[in-house]
């Protein structure tokens, strides 16, 4: 099923603020397709914030603008984890939070947001997502999918 344009305009939606952690490019098609399919699809202003550790190029809408966001984070793999390693693990990824969190912040503050809503991509974002929907008084769609899935599955943080 394609949403249509209409559907949205309806709603009044004028910006979709989309975070993820994966999008569609040359090395890697079969990425973060879903939010690639929404955006392509919901003709809409989007502000993609994208965790980009990787010099990608990715594949380029005309109604997207990618503000990409950085940070260290220390992959595990399951059978070499312990409570160290969980310690580490959760200093990165509050670590990552924190450094969308602003980025977002910072980029938000000055906007007209009417008729804007926030759509998480990405299970590890969630805390920072949380906070900017209640600052700037946004609704939060999440919607998981992918590796996020497993991720949520397996991890007790999640």
């Amino acid at each position: 099923m394609r949403i249509k344009s209409e559907f949205m305009s309806e709603l009044k939606i004028n910006r979709i603020i989309r975070v993820c952690g994966t999008w569609p490019n040359e090395k890697r098609q079969g990425i973060g397709m879903h939010a690639f399919q929404y955006s392509k699809n919901i003709k809409v202003k989007t502000d993609v914030f994208i965790l980009n550790n990787h010099k990608e190029n990715y594949f380029n809408l005309k109604n997207v603008t990618f503000h990409r966001f950085r940070f260290f984070n220390l992959i595990f793999k399951k059978e070499n984890l312990n409570f160290t390693r969980y310690i580490l693990k959760g200093f990165f990824i509050l670590q990552g939070e924190l450094i969308l969190f602003f980025k977002m912040f910072l980029f938000l503050k000055d906007k007209n947001l009417e008729n804007t809503i926030i759509h998480n991509h990405c299970a590890m974002f969630l805390i920072s997502n949380f906070f900017i929907s209640k600052i700037f008084k946004i609704p939060l769609l999440i919607q998981i999918g992918g590796t996020d899935i497993l991720r949520i599955e397996n991890s007790i943080i999640h």
